[in-house]
């Protein structure tokens, strides 16, 4: 079978502990050295850190360090796009691990789709704290509802029977382009790269672009990325309200996005008096009454977060 070639970007930000694992991950790929290429792409870590960095880039000895100056995930996306010189660029965060069909697995899916051109994966936490775990479900609900999209709302919360994807690549338009996303680099050219106003929902905003221009993102649980975790109660809650003011940024910015939810400060409102039926419903899709009796309380709190950062940025006003 014919091998695509692939940038992987590795973008990394003081964490250089995490950077040594993800670089020698890669390493190990069994796929042939001249079809992918390794950038690392710093964004702006502290002056010790970054050297740190350099070094262990240099000891791998088979990556380009470049360090980006402006803070934000755009920059540092934007950067490797722009230094990729394969027809394939691979996203990887500093805290990934992967395994070592990684890039034999993302050809192979390619190979067989070559309709898709835009891939997003499986990121599964080693870490075993119950918040992380709550984390995943919660996400795994969100996901289940992407690529239930294109369904009626009815449909949609019937249908959704239990939380389970084959490896059969799913369309899940108005869906992040994370997830250790695979573009094809074309779709730079008709798209444009990620907005860099952004410093969070960026992958949003890019996936909402991708769909207008007629290329819809597809997810795949085929392939399953390890991540390197280190949530607490606070900082997932935290992240949260941020994704919550970050709703609403993309809700004024596309009146089409997520048409469930009603673009007005009453609507979030409402949205949050609904949040106990709306975390039972993500709940019931485990299935499980064990499951169900653990998750609801945490899924609750987050949901009731999200909303929170929505009123507070929709009666705020710009961001």
């Amino acid at each position: 079978m014919k091998q695509i070639r692939v940038s992987v970007v590795v973008l990394t930000r003081n964490r250089p502990q995490y950077l040594r694992t993800c670089l020698e991950s890669i390493k190990k790929q069994d796929y042939p050295e001249q079809s992918f290429e390794v950038i690392v792409v710093d964004n702006n870590s502290s002056e010790e850190n970054a050297v740190l960095n350099k070094e262990i880039v240099s000891r791998n000895g088979f990556a380009r360090y470049i360090c980006e100056s402006k803070i934000g995930v755009s920059f540092a996306r934007n950067t490797g796009v722009k230094l990729a010189r394969y027809e394939y660029v691979a996203f990887i965060a500093d805290d990934y691990e992967l395994s070592v069909d990684y890039l034999a697995s993302v050809n192979s899916l390619f190979q067989k789709n070559k309709h898709i051109n835009v891939l997003c994966f499986n990121i599964v936490s080693d870490d075993k704290k119950s918040i992380q775990k709550v984390n995943q479900y919660y996400y795994e609900t969100k996901r289940l509802l992407a690529i239930k999209e294109e369904q009626s709302i009815t449909k949609k919360i019937f249908s959704a029977k239990q939380i389970s994807f084959d490896d059969k690549p799913h369309k899940v338009p108005h869906y992040p382009v994370s997830g250790a996303a695979v573009i094809k680099k074309t779709v730079f050219d008709k798209a444009g790269l990620f907005d860099e106003t952004f410093f969070l929902c960026e992958d949003v905003d890019f996936g909402i672009r991708l769909n207008k221009k007629g290329i819809c993102a597809y997810y795949s649980s085929a392939v399953k990325i390890k991540q390197k975790n280190e949530a607490n109660l606070f900082l997932s809650l935290k992240r949260q309200f941020v994704y919550g003011k970050f709703y609403v940024v993309l809700k004024n910015r596309w009146s089409d996005y997520s048409r469930i939810v009603p673009r007005s400060t009453f609507g979030y409102i409402f949205f949050l008096l609904l949040s106990p039926f709306i975390s039972l419903w993500r709940c019931s899709l485990s299935r499980n009454l064990m499951k169900f009796l653990f998750y609801f309380l945490f899924i609750l709190l987050f949901d009731i977060t999200f909303f929170l950062g929505a009123i507070f940025q929709s009666c705020r006003g710009k961001l």
